[in-house]
């Protein structure tokens, strides 16, 4: 019983765990998209205007607004690479692991019990 207690908290905290990863994964495109449109937008300042200090300053401020998505964007990639589990989830994980263990040896036991006694009914 207190195993499946166990088990249920588990799952709840690998959904909770699962939910939050989402949130801030769109978190994140939502700024890369945000960086993204300010950089088009300075681009399509930088492209109606006429003075050539103005257009490079509109350049300038759309190559930062680069730089800084492509840095997020490399943030997101560093994150994913390097995720772990929390300590607890993988707590639980390895605790279902030794159950279903467990529960696959019981029932391994059983078949060759059943695979003996159908030997020596076949063998009588």
């Amino acid at each position: 019983m207190i195993v499946v207690v166990r088990l249920q908290k588990a799952r709840e905290d690998q959904r909770c765990v699962q939910v939050e990863k989402v949130k801030v994964e769109e978190e994140l495109r939502n700024e890369i998209n945000t960086a993204k449109q300010e950089a088009q937008r300075l681009r399509d300042l930088r492209q109606g205007t006429e003075n050539e200090r103005s257009r490079q300053k509109y350049a300038e401020e759309e190559l930062e607004q680069v730089r800084m998505a492509l840095k997020k964007a490399e943030r997101e990639l560093e994150s994913r690479a390097h995720w772990s589990p929390p300590d607890l989830l993988q707590t639980w994980l390895q605790l279902t692991h030794e159950i279903e263990v467990q529960y696959y040896n019981i029932k391994k036991q059983s078949a060759e019990r059943q695979l003996l006694q159908a030997r020596e009914g076949v063998s009588r």
